[in-house]
């Protein structure tokens, strides 16, 4: 139940891969048959750059609108929820083949061109050289023509560390960019953001307007060095959406509520090393959660429920396995908010590493961070009485012994001033209701200008 996309604390190890299109390999191959002097080696080369543009571009229909949405894994709640009504369009930035059409084509060509000469000046490179580099930027430079022909009013993210997307808002400062944050995040996120985004030499750490959960993630993004030009603690579009929906909040049916933190991939062998340890060393620390809570269920016969991740039949056969019939597996469904009804359902909440910790925090629930990885970046930004290390059972039964008997006021006097810099609780107009207003003032005012 929990969504799959709402984590965004933990990244996973990064490939070798070059950009989204272009691997590694392809443009050592490519660069190395277009620098031959043969005839043969050559048209190969120029046959593998035909062969790249077929997969990653077909021409169709191109569609445009004064509102644009990047990525589509996360454009359709924004889609239900903020934009119904408005003309928008959702851009499926990783779905390929991309669309073209001739007017795109010709704009798309120009780009690459103006890159392939910018690289050969700038810095004296070979003519390979300079292809290559023009290579990697295949995707942003598809997107920069897309842009520059549609001239939309406004654009929106859901994924707020997306390089492409802050990339991309400095190219057209007139164009109003709006990033909205759906994930806690790290120290290292944010200065892989700041590294990744400056990566192509011409771009700065820069986010144009940032609708962020709470203050401590935009003085995160602040202390690393990007800059915030207009900064917004907005709170949890999500949480927000659940809780306008929410007349009446049910009392809850269970001791716990556990947001699962299990994936498929943790339980599967690898032939990359660093893949192998990273699953095995997340899928230990899954395993030892639910045996602490196996005995905990145990020693104070406390109920459990779990809110599942997805809709992997494994996920449940794994949780029956471990359980054994004694923990109640939450239904999935297909809404971006099932999640935060599964938090209602137990009198405290706990997960690691999670967004959804913090915002059920925000949505009046107690809640426990759990982080049993030897990684010090996953600790919640403050410790208290929400958060706990791995110290063996005994200190994590007294913890919840201690949450689960504290008085309401004693617990939010400790807990609120935490949970409001963390994800932020506007009791007036809430987040969908403020980006859609935010969006609307944007499109009165293209209109107006023509």
């Amino acid at each position: 139940m929990t969504d799959k996309n709402s984590r965004g604390v933990d990244p996973q190890p990064q490939t070798n891969a070059t950009s989204k299109f272009v691997s590694g390999d392809f443009l050592r191959d490519t660069t190395a048959d277009l620098k031959q002097t043969e005839r043969s080696p050559r048209i190969s080369g120029f046959l593998k750059l035909i062969a790249l543009f077929r997969e990653n571009f077909a021409f169709g229909k191109v569609v445009q609108a004064p509102v644009l949405l990047f990525y589509a894994e996360r454009g359709e709640f924004i889609s239900q929820h903020v934009l119904k009504g408005l003309p928008h369009h959702v851009i499926r930035v990783r779905q390929l083949p991309l669309p073209l059409n001739l007017r795109l084509l010709t704009g798309l060509l120009r780009e690459l061109l103006a890159r392939f000469f910018r690289h050969m000046t700038g810095s004296a490179t070979s003519v390979t050289g300079a292809i290559r580099k023009t290579l990697i930027e295949l995707q942003i430079a598809y997107f920069t023509a897309y842009l520059r022909d549609c001239r939309p009013a406004v654009v929106l993210t859901f994924i707020d560390n997306s390089v492409l997307f802050h990339q991309l808002s400095q190219r057209f400062p007139k164009i109003r960019f709006i990033t909205i944050q759906n994930g806690v995040r790290t120290e290292r996120i944010a200065e892989g953001l700041v590294r990744n985004i400056q990566k192509d030499g011409r771009s700065k750490p820069e986010i144009q307007e940032f609708f962020a959960l709470g203050p401590q993630s935009i003085e995160l993004y602040q202390r690393n060095g990007i800059s915030i030009r207009k900064p917004v603690a907005a709170g949890s579009l999500k949480a927000d959406v659940h809780r306008s929906r929410t007349r009446v909040q049910t009392a809850p049916n269970f001791d716990l509520c556990l947001i699962s933190h299990w994936k498929e991939q943790f339980y599967q062998e690898s032939n990359d090393d660093d893949v192998m340890r990273y699953n095995q060393i997340r899928s230990n620390a899954v395993d030892r959660l639910n045996d602490y809570l196996r005995r905990y269920m145990a020693d104070r016969e406390a109920s459990l429920c779990i809110a599942l991740r997805n809709l992997n039949p494994s996920e449940i056969s794994f949780y029956e396995n471990v359980f054994q019939g004694q923990a109640v597996l939450l239904p999935q469904d297909n809404t971006a908010i099932a999640s935060y009804r599964a938090l209602e359902q137990g009198r405290l909440v706990i997960g690691m590493y999670s967004t959804l910790i913090y915002e059920a925090l925000a949505l009046g629930h107690r809640a426990l961070a759990m982080n049993l990885l030897d990684d010090r970046q996953l600790d919640p930004p403050m410790a208290g009485v929400w958060s706990l290390e791995d110290s063996g059972y005994n200190v994590f039964r007294d913890r919840l012994d201690t949450l689960l008997g504290m008085a309401d006021d004693d617990y939010w006097k400790q807990t609120k001033p935490f949970a409001d810099w963390m994800v932020t609780h506007n009791t007036g107009c809430p987040v969908h209701e403020r980006l859609r207003s935010a969006v609307e003032e944007s499109l009165a005012a293209s209109a107006s200008a023509r």
